[in-house]
């Protein structure tokens, strides 16, 4: 008890000071629990669900694209289900504030390839034969409000039309929810472009693709399909990276950098600072 008299009167010799160290280390307490689930969310083992699909994308860069006549060959490697192809587009509805991805996708057999989002039999033949469909997230229209049968316009940050302009308008033809935990990149918050007017009407990059989605018929030949199709392309002008979706979900997180090592930095630097704030106090007590 002595001693504790003794702490209880230096803390209360000067009130602020003290009020201030204690605020100190409580902030220091609230960036380390906040700062450290970050860090485990970026470095923790993803998993997108697709555990039978793998990315086929260009061997120089993600952002590299690859020629369409890749499609035939990749379908033709044994043991590949389904091959499907996707498009950054980029854009802006509205306002750069309202940012969410755009994809134009081959229509036709999207949906086949990635079962965990769930669209009507009517909608999705709508995307395939509608010029200009697209389909959205439900989420995502019902923040903006839209329903099937709107016209969606987007103005072209990357992509510009034959015509000169970088107005683009969507015909809504289906919303989409997907399944609860599946984890899919972009959920519900995204919108899907039926690829073929975007490829007949986008100036320039005809003829080629983002990268490729391939759904595999068994899990367990990922690795032996990857190297195959990268085998297939080997010196060639257009060379090929296959990997899981896992694997190509958290390459692409990473292109931000090591958000763990930063994290972690820091704080390194959070904590030397309230050490070194504690320290001074202590030495005036």
């Amino acid at each position: 008890m002595k001693y504790w008299t003794l702490i209880s009167a230096a803390l209360k010799r000067k009130k602020t000071r003290t009020i201030l160290t204690i605020c100190s280390i409580t902030v220091a307490f609230v960036l380390f629990g906040t700062l450290r689930s970050v860090a485990v969310a970026f470095t923790q083992e993803v998993d997108f669900s697709g555990d039978n699909r793998l990315i086929v994308m260009s061997k120089l860069s993600f952002v590299e694209p690859l020629p369409m006549s890749h499609y035939q060959r990749i379908q033709s490697v044994e043991g590949v289900d389904l091959v499907v192809h996707r498009e950054w587009f980029g854009g802006t509805y509205i306002d750069t504030k309202n940012f969410f991805p755009k994809w134009p996708v081959n229509a036709e057999a999207w949906f086949d390839v990635y079962p965990e989002f769930i669209i009507s039999e009517k909608e999705k033949l709508d995307f395939a034969n509608t010029r200009a469909g697209m389909v959205a997230g439900k989420s995502l229209a019902e923040k903006y409000g839209w329903k099937v049968g709107d016209k969606i316009p987007i103005m072209g940050d990357i992509w510009q039309k034959e015509d000169g302009s970088i107005l683009w308008e969507f015909d809504l033809v289906g919303i989409f929810t997907q399944v609860e935990g599946s984890g899919v990149y972009g959920g519900e918050d995204q919108v899907f472009i039926n690829h073929n007017y975007f490829e007949e009407a986008r100036m320039w990059g005809k003829g080629t693709v983002g990268n490729y989605i391939v759904k595999v018929k068994n899990k367990e030949e990922n690795e032996r399909i990857a190297q195959e199709i990268d085998k297939m392309f080997d010196n060639s002008s257009n060379e090929t990276k296959t990997s899981t979706e896992a694997a190509f979900s958290k390459m692409f997180a990473e292109q931000v950098g090591d958000i763990g090592l930063i994290m972690n930095a820091i704080l390194a630097a959070v904590f030397f600072t309230m050490l070194l704030v504690t320290g001074n106090t202590m030495s005036q007590a």
